[in-house]
């Protein structure tokens, strides 16, 4: 029989920190093994270093990580290997003149080895020169694979239902050159590999996917230690470099998972971008890498221009570029604080993967690219095509409060025809990072302007805010990215100016990422009316007299992105009520009202004026969601039933709610329970501006909500039926109205009070509910002071009781229960007058607890009840009940002829019951469930108890 074979795990180092270590000369030797770049061996020229497995073990590829300390990097060495600790060595590998990108890094090297051996032995060849070694790792599979697929549940783990990506180029490379190692394409299984020969002598470099067809990476993260990079934000590609973070755990198995972008280009294209900046390649800022070979060592892989030289693959359509004063172009050199640290810098970039990493040094990392600032860092790719070649503008508002034109990022020239509505706007997406906190969270203001060039009239102007990023997801590659829109009328054809400029109030806040900046065309026209809607939707129809505004608060029309409730635009509603608003592309829109003023660009924020409310909307003509569609839906979906459809009588109503008004109604004597009062004299009131002007009226024949029952146990009638919390009582007719004292009433009761609610002919009630007292100038009658219940020596219960003033009383009734639900009355007594001591003696209770009440009786039979006291008793007992635990039979012995023996569940139900024959007696329990159970005896008035568990 031959060896097991196991399969092994690329890149898993056969060493562990307990690997015995064995060096000719010096100490220390598991610092070669303990996966730590600051501590090392030192090895003198011919010196050795001997690593023992254990056992025989096949070893196919290695990695050195020399020091953080200049000076002594390996240089040459030798690999051998035995299967004896002292003799018999063989020469693997042998290096010489090796150089080494950094200190504090490692580097793997291939072997073509096909035997086992235990010891392997790392010789220094370097003429007359130390060696400090930090770090030797040894792979029995060594090479680098995994797959691309469909990550639907984004947890970068291939699941059976998730569909590998055919078809993806996936590179090797060194971040010390320009070219890739090797490439490979995934073939049917979605799989890719990397042989040891392909990552001899890499030090840092990067595995990398290029996303195919729409599809980007999602769910690979970034392992740096210290950098808390977002779960979601997958960036396709996999840096192996122990300049940030020790990567000693990190395996050769890279799976990349892939899913649609938020925004396809597919999608983007539809946007119809005529020469502003980025009508180049699709909407984007240019594309690099063209070949999808040549990648660009210049950090970060940015095609670095000037404004005075001409760059055709970024600016082939426009026209009449200009930027302003205020503005810089932040050329190659980022120095030590990035590119965005300077206020009025910008600059046009993209990220191709995580291999923008490529000249980041150990200080600068992820912090270098943007802003090197230690509170945070600025890592993004356009909206266009997601991750990959998408170029964008990254601008450092310049502070400029001014709409002159020296304080414009750009301006460019387009022309527009006489009547024609334009769209125009961009993606944008804010730079204040999540790391960076909340202080500087804020939104990025950009002014736009257009101006007509022969005249200088300004045509539109105004300001589209661009929303920070909130959370982790939100802020990695193809997420946090908004449309912000806006839309004007061209007055006169000709030639006109764009102008945008980036503003804030603060220093820290003003920094924002753009892309696919157009202007067009609008699409279509949504139009519609306001009404004040008196009758709600009663008539299943939004009418009434048309509104521009809710009381003294203007209303504003706003289309809305029905993804992410995004204001794309914002028409104020005319004093005739009516409001347009303008499609900037052929698609489904969200279409609301609100009485605040809001910026195109922020997320949209309903609101309406006090004591108004929404009635209903209904969805137009021409919306392909249907006609005249009556809903009660604040937001209303358009979609046009074609291109050249304008969707009109989009309408919203609104109604002033009405008012109720607190009453009180005040009754002499004291309540009787069971007796009827009536509030016939006492009407509900209430007023309502479009029902009744607003005069505070009786609510006659209209219709209200009961919010609240009364309180103090008084019970509320409505034509002689009990009403309900939330009913509504409609046609109210106040001769129908009644309060009745119940049997909760307690003694001493004095008031009790209800609300309601005026609900006008919108069938909409008042928000603030009215209370109605009802007060009676003497209270129930009887109160008592004092209740108790104990147990004497007797084996009896003592009940003690005292009464304050007594008036028109009868007696009391003393109540028992065995299960603090179920009362049972066990004596009379009778009153003797005002402020009494009572006592009363129960003989008859039964051992275990008891629930005792009292039932106070008047004259008039009306009744109120005391509170509940409780007393339990153990005397002795003859009873004997065994076994305790059965499956079946229970013998129950100290019975007597005529004894009463019964069975109950723990809750006081009685499940059994027979009349014993004599001294003892037999009872099965096969017939019940598995539970405990009370089983006992009554004789003389007395029960005896005994629990007994059924199995």
């Amino acid at each position: 029989m031959g060896p097991i074979l196991v399969a092994q795990t690329p890149l898993t180092d056969a060493t562990t920190t307990s690997t015995a270590i064995t060096l000719n000369s010096g100490t220390n030797g598991a610092n070669v093994v303990d996966n730590a770049v600051n501590t090392y061996i030192s090895l003198s020229s011919s010196g050795t270093c001997r690593i023992d497995l254990g056992s025989a073990k096949t070893i196919k590829g290695y990695a050195l990580s020399n020091t953080t300390e200049t000076g002594f990097n390996p240089s040459s060495w030798r690999i051998e290997a035995s299967n004896s600790a002292n003799s018999g060595y063989v020469t693997l590998d042998t290096r010489s003149g090796n150089s080494w990108e950094q200190q504090g890094s490692r580097k793997f090297f291939n072997l073509t080895n096909t035997t086992a051996y235990r010891y392997y032995r790392i010789v220094n060849t370097t003429s007359s020169q130390k060696m400090y070694l930090a770090e030797a790792e040894l792979f029995e599979d060594f090479s680098i694979s995994g797959s691309v697929f469909l990550d639907y549940n984004l947890n970068n783990k291939k699941e059976v239902t998730e569909l590998p990506v055919v078809g993806t180029k996936v590179w090797l490379k060194s971040l010390a050159a320009a070219d890739p190692v090797a490439t490979r394409t995934t073939g049917l299984t979605g799989a890719y590999q990397f042989s040891g020969s392909e990552l001899d002598g890499l030090e840092i470099f990067t595995v990398t996917a290029k996303p195919s067809l729409n599809l980007q990476p999602r769910t690979e993260p970034m392992p740096q230690s210290g950098l808390s990079f977002p779960a979601l934000a997958a960036d396709g590609s996999y840096l192996f470099s122990n300049v940030l973070a020790n990567q000693y755990g990190i395996g050769g198995v890279i799976n990349f998972g892939f899913l649609p972008p938020t925004t396809t280009a597919a999608a983007a294209q539809l946007l119809e971008y005529p020469n502003l900046i980025t009508n180049a390649a699709n909407g984007t800022f240019g594309v690099s890498d063209t070949s999808d070979n040549a990648f660009l060592k210049n950090h970060p892989n940015t095609k670095y221009f000037s404004l005075t030289n001409s760059h055709p693959e970024l600016y082939s359509n426009v026209t009449g570029y200009a930027t302003g004063t205020n503005y810089t172009y932040q050329s190659g050199n980022y120095g030590s604080s990035g590119f965005l640290w300077d206020e009025g810098k910008y600059l046009v970039t993209d990220f191709l993967g995580t291999v923008f990493l490529e000249t980041a040094g150990p200080n600068l990392g992820l912090k270098g690219i943007l802003n090197n600032m230690s509170y945070g860092w600025r890592v993004s790719t356009g909206a266009t095509t997601g991750a990959w070649n998408d170029r964008f503008l990254a601008v450092n508002g310049s502070g400029q409060q001014d709409s002159s034109m020296n304080a414009v990022i750009f301006a460019d020239t387009v022309s527009l025809a006489a009547g024609n509505t334009y769209s125009m706007g961009f993606f944008g997406k804010s730079a204040n990072k999540w790391q960076q906190g909340a202080s500087v969270a804020k939104p990025s203001v950009v002014k736009y302007f257009v101006k007509r060039l022969s005249t200088g009239d300004t045509a539109a102007m105004g300001s589209i805010t661009v929303e920070p990023t909130t959370s982790d997801a939100t802020d990695s590659i193809n997420f946090g990215w908004n449309k912000a829109f806006t839309d004007f009328i061209a007055q006169y054809n000709g030639d006109y100016g764009v102008y945008f400029l980036v503003t804030s109030s603060d220093i820290a806040g003003n920094d924002a990422y753009f892309d696919n900046f157009f202007l067009k065309k609008s699409s279509y026209k949504i139009s519609g009316r306001i009404f004040n809607d008196a009758n709600g939707l009663t008539n299943d129809l939004v009418d009434g007299t048309l509104i521009s505004s809710l009381t003294n608060n203007p209303l504003y029309a706003y289309l809305l992105d029905p993804s992410d409730n995004h204001i794309l635009a914002q028409s104020p509603v005319q004093a005739d009520g009516s409001y347009v608003l303008f499609a900037p592309e052929y698609g489904s829109y969200n279409v609301a009202v609100s009485t605040k003023k809001q910026m195109n660009g922020s997320v949209f924020s309903a609101a309406t004026a006090d004591n108004w409310s929404f009635t209903g909307s209904n969805t137009g003509i021409g919306n392909l969601l249907g006609q005249l569609l009556n809903t009660i839906a604040s937001k209303v979906g358009v979609t046009p039933l074609s291109i050249l459809t304008d969707i009109t009588e989009v309408n919203f109503g609104f109604q002033r709610l009405p008012m109720s008004y607190n009453r009180t109604k005040n009754i002499s004597g004291a309540p009787v329970k069971g007796t009827n009062y009536s509030l016939s004299d006492l009407p509900l009131q209430g007023s309502d501006m479009e029902d009744n002007n607003g005069v505070q009226a009786n609510w006659n024949n209209r219709a209200a909500v009961i919010n609240t029952l009364p309180t103090n146990g008084f019970i509320l009638k409505y034509n002689g039926n009990v009403v309900q919390a939330g009913d509504t009582v409609y046609n109210y007719n106040p001769a129908l109205l009644s309060v009745t004292p119940g049997n909760n009433t307690p003694a001493g009761t004095l008031q009790t009070v209800f609300t309601y609610s005026a609900v006008d002919a919108a069938k909409q009630s008042s928000t603030a509910p009215a209370t109605y007292t009802v007060n009676f100038t003497q209270p129930l009658p009887v109160e008592l002071i004092s209740f108790t219940a104990t147990v004497n020596n007797e084996c009896a219960v003592t009940l003690e009781w005292a009464s304050a003033e007594e008036k028109n009383f009868r007696h009391f009734v003393v109540e028992r229960s065995e299960n603090g639900r179920d009362f049972t009355a066990i004596a009379t007594v009778t009153a003797t007058g005002s402020y009494s001591d009572y006592t009363y003696k129960d003989a008859t209770a039964a051992s275990g607890k008891s629930y005792y009440r009292l039932k106070l009786v008047d004259h008039d039979n009306s009744i109120a009840y005391s509170g509940v006291r409780t007393a339990v008793l153990s005397c002795n007992s003859t009873l004997q009940v065994f076994p305790t635990q059965t499956n079946d039979l229970v013998q129950v012995q100290g019975t007597q002829a005529g004894s009463v023996i019964r069975v109950m569940d723990m809750s006081g139900r009685v499940l059994m019951q027979e009349t014993a024959k004599g001294a003892t007696a037999q009872i099965s329990l096969a017939n019940l469930p598995a539970a405990q159970y009370l089983v006992g005896i009554i004789r003389d008035g007395h029960a005896e108890w005994v629990k007994v568990i059924k199995q």
